[in-house]
């Protein structure tokens, strides 16, 4: 029997209709929400500076004492805090990143105390 003498009873045929529209309903109910407007809830406040334990600052500022006193490249400003952060990385026995994160840090944490937002 060819397939073109197969025919769909109505039934059917309406069944895959409602199947195909389901699945464009579904694919229209999954679409992400336009973001809300954060400026007028301020439910969380900021608390730069709170998180951080005292032997966590203190960590930092010693890695930023090695940092400041550590070799570098004075013509070449990358090479030079490139070079520094690998000093404090070995002294401290950490890897690179670890390093650089706590001078990041440091730095980050005396600006926002410049600033008035961290307390010392």
């Amino acid at each position: 029997m060819p397939i073109a003498d197969v025919q769909l009873p109505i039934s059917e045929c309406h069944f895959l209709q409602k199947q195909i529209g389901n699945r464009q309903s579904t694919i229209d109910n999954a679409r992400i929400p336009p973001p809300e407007s954060h400026e007028g809830s301020k439910s969380m406040p900021e608390r730069r500076g709170v998180q951080a334990t005292e032997e966590i600052k203190a960590e930092w500022a010693q890695a930023y004492k090695i940092y400041l006193k550590a070799p570098g490249d004075r013509y070449d400003k990358k090479k030079d805090r490139t070079s520094r952060i690998d000093f404090v990385a070995q002294e401290m026995k950490l890897t690179r990143k670890q390093a650089k994160r706590r001078i990041r840090n440091y730095e980050a944490w005396q600006r926002n105390i410049k600033k008035g937002i961290a307390s010392p």
